[in-house]
């Protein structure tokens, strides 16, 4: 199988995640609700959850994936993939976001705002 990527977007009361091609076309999509109120272990699950789901469906995705790719809310800092503090996620302060994500998915792991990620979008 070709080389994949998974998309995340994370916002206050969902996480979406959609697996794509080398070409852009998106090769499965699911959605889980967030639990942006609770721990941010509890919040963190709630992406766990999202890639997993990923994984469950398509199988061969977890030996094809090429990296993470994640939009969260702001403020971040998208050297390091630290969420400082977005207020719609009190969950997460200073959550090391991109380090976790690498950790228990094995995998390179990008973060940026989610209004960075929609502009790059929008112009490409």
């Amino acid at each position: 199988m070709e080389q994949t990527t998974l998309g995340i977007d994370i916002g206050g009361t969902k996480v979406a995640a959609g697996l794509v091609d080398a070409g852009g076309t998106i090769l499965f999509q699911t959605r889980v609700p967030m639990l942006a109120t609770g721990t941010a272990e509890a919040g963190f699950s709630s992406v766990a959850d999202a890639i997993n789901a990923i994984f469950a469906a398509r199988p061969e995705a977890r030996s094809s994936l090429a990296g993470i790719g994640i939009c969260s809310p702001g403020p971040l800092d998208p050297r390091t993939g630290v969420v400082i503090n977005p207020p719609n996620l009190p969950c997460w302060r200073n959550f090391p976001l991109a380090a976790e994500v690498q950790r228990v998915f094995g995998v390179e792991v990008r973060v940026d705002n989610d209004a960075n990620a929609a502009g790059l979008a929008e112009a490409i």
